[in-house]
């Protein structure tokens, strides 16, 4: 899932886990993303820190440990990133390759890809399978403000989905 917020729904901070400073496992959200393989949904289990990871990757297309560092607002060491990237990697959602002597990691599915998934979870799950009721909270300013040649792109869409009914 891809841009900021593509993972919003998934929530729990791993950083604690990842760095030792607690013990305390709290219940994780499911957090469905499509499998390079078949492109079928699989449910992983994503910590905050691990999407905030995954997020930063997918905004920077490819990114080193000190990438992903830099993109975040409040990193964790180097180690903690370089342990997250690793196991993001092992659950299939990053890849990586050499590169000198670091390692750089790109997602495995492509945005677009994970973005229209996770458009129809968010108006499955928030907006009761509706997407003129989500049309209509983007319209309200709801989700920020609209430049009006974002409504006139808007007005075209929907003038174009006229003419395929």
């Amino acid at each position: 899932m891809a841009s900021a917020g593509l993972l919003a729904h998934c929530a729990q901070d791993r950083h604690n886990e990842l760095s030792g400073t607690s013990d305390f496992r709290a219940h994780r959200v499911g957090c469905p993303l499509l499998t390079e393989e078949s492109g079928v949904v699989e449910s992983h289990q994503l910590g905050r820190r691990e999407r905030q990871i995954v997020e930063a990757v997918y905004r920077l297309g490819e990114a080193s440990v000190a990438d992903v560092r830099q993109a975040l607002s409040d990193p964790p060491s180097y180690s903690a990133v370089r342990a997250t990237l690793n196991l993001l990697a092992s659950k299939n959602l990053l890849s990586h390759r050499h590169q000198g002597k670091r390692y750089l990691y790109r997602p495995v599915t492509p945005k677009t890809t994970v973005r229209r998934f996770a458009l129809r979870e968010l108006v499955e799950n928030f907006f009761g399978g509706r997407p003129a009721d989500a049309v209509a909270a983007l319209l309200d300013g709801s989700a920020g403000r609209l430049e009006p040649e974002d409504l006139e792109r808007i007005k075209r869409r929907i003038e174009n989905a006229e003419g395929r009914t």
